[in-house]
């Protein structure tokens, strides 16, 4: 599937697929901002999904089902996009880690941005060195009002346990014990359940000391396979998980697995063996 059949437009054979060139991406800025290790899509000037810096800032980018379904233009129209203001998502990604070493600042940041949201709605799990973290959501006010403008949420976790996040959103659904009646396991897709198999797996392993390989193992439980909006997905078309990654702030350095193929039998994507890159400093 290239960008037109993703905006509903005849498919065009000089276009790539979406999502077929996927990059791990070192920056070491020279005017005084942070070293980073980025991994993203599309192309090398335009941002990334997930990644982390040389202070142990952490962010990892998910589609917002709700976000994505808001009426009121939270996603952009792409016939607006070359005159449109501030960054894009993936953009906002660089710019916090090259510039911030805590989730306060990041919240300082974020308060001067304009953030706009081509294609998809996504919200971001953020974690730092402090062992804080928060969720960042962003929402119109008042999506019946035109004059509502786009604002955000830091969401902040307990920093006793472990922090979660699928594709719904937080600031809407904060309660996990009311979930239970939004999914069928046989919805191996939806949100909410992908949200309490990882739930689950971490009260099984509470008081465990995590590895990377335990963090590909937790996200395995959950990968995303489905063809259709009705399985869960934000919209008609296959969706897969393209990259399964973990990250180690104290190493500085990452495990990522890539999308191949898919195991039609057993409904599953098939990912790579995991590789290991590391920020030179």
């Amino acid at each position: 599937m290239d960008i037109n059949q993703f905006i509903g437009r005849k498919e065009s054979p000089l276009l790539n697929k979406l999502f077929s060139r996927n990059f791990i991406l070192e920056t070491y800025p020279e005017n005084g901002g942070y070293a980073a290790m980025v991994v993203g899509t599309f192309d090398l000037m335009n941002g990334a999904y997930d990644g982390f810096n040389e202070q142990g800032l952490v962010i990892s980018g998910l589609v917002d089902q709700s976000l994505t379904s808001t009426k009121g233009g939270v996603v952009l129209d792409l016939t607006k996009l070359s005159v449109q203001s501030g960054l894009n998502y993936v953009q906002m990604v660089r710019l916090l880690l090259e510039n911030a070493a805590t989730i306060d600042e990041v919240d300082d940041l974020l308060t001067d941005l304009t953030v706009y949201f081509p294609l998809d709605g996504i919200h971001f799990l953020i974690g730092d060195r402090s062992g804080n973290s928060a969720i960042l959501e962003f929402y119109i006010p008042d999506p019946t009002n035109p004059a509502s403008k786009m604002t955000y949420t830091l969401i902040r976790q307990p920093s006793t346990t472990p922090a979660i996040m699928t594709n719904h959103s937080m600031r809407l659904y904060p309660d996990p014990s009311q979930y239970q009646d939004k999914y069928k396991k046989t919805e191996s897709y939806n949100t909410f359940y992908r949200y309490m198999r990882l739930y689950e797996y971490l009260q099984a392993s509470a008081f465990i000391k995590y590895t990377l390989d335990d963090g590909l193992y937790a996200m395995s439980l959950v990968y995303g396979y489905a063809d259709d909006a009705s399985e869960g997905a934000a919209a008609p078309f296959p969706v897969r998980t393209i990259w399964s990654v973990a990250m180690d702030i104290d190493d500085l350095s990452m495990k990522i697995k890539f999308y191949t193929a898919d195991n039609t039998v057993q409904k599953q994507p098939i990912l790579t063996d995991a590789y290991t890159f590391k920020l030179r400093r």
